[in-house]
């Protein structure tokens, strides 16, 4: 994974543990040997690669939070927490503790009453559609499916900074499904398998989560390509399109399907 304009901690932490995780080039060219037969072995690897940095990302996070006050995050507490994983070079300098410490205190903080009024004016002036899947938003029925809510690009849960950089507006029944995915690899999308040259039908019939997953694996491609937050990517790419496959002479798995563009393969 490149680097691309980070809107919160978390992210900050995840490129961080990215950067540092997978210096072993060697060992990862072999490994691409290996899964030749089974996809796209580069791609693949790269997939494991991003989703291991996720995957110890929220680990940690989830770990740290556990053991500090919903106050304050204690650098002393965290350093312990640390010290029972085998990290290697992943905290020279004790850089991931400084970015673990910060994403720890962000994570889980209410979107103050200021933001929120911000966040809706914005919405009803400029943004007055589900970021993800484009319905018209509601801003009276709280009940409706479409009610207007604020999500986390980076889940607030793990590190994601509650501040406009890391939100949009997003109806309430893709809030709800989309959950805690911190990222397109986080999701269950390695369980996409539609065959050979499916119809339309049945790509429009693929579950919240694969779609979500094709939509953020754009966003993640922008951003990196152009330097961008994922906050600016989401509202260049507007919402979800229809997905379509690459070769339709081979069996569509999450390497050969796209939503949008991909600028940056993974």
């Amino acid at each position: 994974m490149h680097r691309y304009r980070a809107g919160s901690a978390g992210e900050r932490l995840c490129q961080h543990v990215h950067e540092r995780l997978h210096d072993d080039e060697k060992a990862w060219r072999y490994l691409e040997n290996v899964m030749r037969p089974v996809a796209d072995s580069k791609s693949l690897c790269s997939y494991f690669k991003f989703h291991a940095s996720v995957f110890l990302t929220c680990k940690l996070i989830s770990a740290g939070k556990s053991v500090t006050s919903n106050d304050a995050a204690n650098s002393s507490t965290l350093a312990i927490i640390l010290d029972r994983y085998p990290l290697g070079n992943l905290n020279a300098g004790n850089r991931l503790l400084r970015f673990l410490t910060e994403a720890v205190s962000q994570s889980d903080r209410p979107v103050s009453s200021g933001i929120s009024k911000e966040m809706r004016a914005f919405a009803r002036t400029n943004h007055s559609f589900c970021y993800i899947c484009g319905v018209q938003l509601d801003f009276n029925d709280d009940r409706c499916r479409s009610f207007f809510t604020l999500d986390h690009l980076w889940p607030s849960c793990y590190g994601g900074n509650s501040t406009p950089e890391n939100l949009l507006p997003a109806c309430s029944d893709c809030n709800t499904k989309k959950a805690n995915f911190a990222a397109w690899v986080s999701t269950d999308v390695h369980s996409l398998f539609l065959g050979i040259n499916p119809d339309q039908y049945h790509l429009e019939q693929m579950k919240f989560s694969h779609r979500y997953s094709l939509f953020s694996r754009a966003a993640f491609s922008l951003a990196i390509h152009r330097e961008r937050t994922l906050k600016e990517a989401f509202l260049e790419l507007g919402p979800w399109v229809d997905a379509r496959v690459e070769d339709t002479e081979l069996a569509t798995d999450m390497f050969n399907i796209v939503s949008h563009q991909q600028l940056v393969n993974f």
